[in-house]
């Protein structure tokens, strides 16, 4: 999968275990069912043009937030 997001957009593309990043024990049910969610609905995002969003979940309702950009000083 990385290597076909890199082929198409040109983007470095990393692969990452889940269990490597969290430190809270094995992911439930809850844990990857939500995080298929919140990457079919980054996906739908890009497609959509919403660049600059992140997928959050409010209520039970996948939702795309604009993110504030700051400068750096």
């Amino acid at each position: 999968m990385c290597e076909e997001i890199m082929n198409r957009t040109g983007k470095e593309t990393r692969n990452i275990v889940l269990g490597h990043l969290q430190r809270g024990g094995a992911p439930t049910t809850f844990d990857r069912l939500l995080s298929l969610r919140f990457g079919t609905a980054a996906v739908r995002f890009t497609e959509a043009g919403k660049f600059g969003t992140m997928a959050a979940l409010r209520s039970t309702d996948i939702i795309a937030v604009r993110l504030k950009m700051q400068s750096v000083r």
